[in-house]
């Protein structure tokens, strides 16, 4: 149910919670965190960490966004998005500057990609685009940039990618069904190396990689100079 103010036709509370609000949070001397809602005056919170201020302060919103509904209040609303650049510079200490790099290299995205997610996440917004999978999507564009294919703008990542490895699966058949076992076996070889260099960026090609050296000890078998030899895809320690 909506109720309507002297001013402005109010929304529901879900409708308002669902809206963009400016969180701003300032860690106070103490190493506590203070935190509110730039938009809604007096609606703020603390916390001893920045995650459980930002559980604080969604606690904090509702209970007064429940106020203003029931009184009749009127509520201000995010500014639109066409008012922001979508680019904004943040000083933060060095120690987790480097903390920040060092778990964007682990989980193989590019800074800015982990830090929107990070944002996104304690916000309790979806991640926009392809930054939750940013790994994988660095991993593809590697694949077949190396692989020498020209990436088709007016088609996806994933589809690029499977046309790309369909051809290639195709022409394996294709050698395997005219009798040539050892093209086929070198075509799979070929195309293993590279699934192995896109698994240095993503988990997800590192299982294609050891799929493909499964197929490899497979295909030798057929082959009657080729020995079966045990292939595992490299697992980094590190992600360059």
């Amino acid at each position: 149910m909506r109720i309507k103010g002297k001013e402005t036709d109010m929304k529901t509370m879900e409708e308002y919670l669902k809206l963009p609000y400016t969180i701003e949070m300032i860690q106070q001397s103490d190493g506590s965190w203070f935190v509110g809602i730039k938009e809604l005056p007096g609606c703020m919170s603390q916390g001893d960490t920045p995650e459980e201020a930002v559980a604080m302060i969604h606690d904090a919103m509702r209970a007064w966004l429940e106020v203003a509904l029931e009184d009749g209040i009127p509520i201000p609303e995010p500014q639109v998005d066409e008012e922001y650049s979508g680019r904004f510079m943040v000083r933060v200490p060095r120690g987790l500057h480097r903390q920040l790099v060092h778990t964007a290299d682990l989980q193989g995205v590019s800074l800015n990609a982990y830090c929107i997610a990070v944002l996104a996440q304690s916000l309790g917004q979806p991640v926009e685009g392809n930054q939750a999978f940013a790994g994988l999507a660095d991993a593809i564009v590697r694949l077949l940039k190396g692989a020498g294919v020209d990436i088709k703008e007016d088609q996806s990542l994933e589809e690029n990618l499977a046309n790309w490895m369909n051809k290639e699966l195709e022409d394996i058949n294709t050698l395997l069904q005219i009798g040539k076992t050892e093209e086929a076996l070198s075509e799979l070889i070929y195309l293993s190396k590279g699934l192995q260099k896109a698994g240095k960026k993503s988990p997800f090609f590192q299982f294609l990689a050891k799929f493909s050296s499964f197929a490899r000890q497979i295909l030798s078998t057929r082959s009657q100079n080729q020995p079966v030899v045990e292939i595992r895809a490299p697992v980094p320690n590190k992600i360059s």
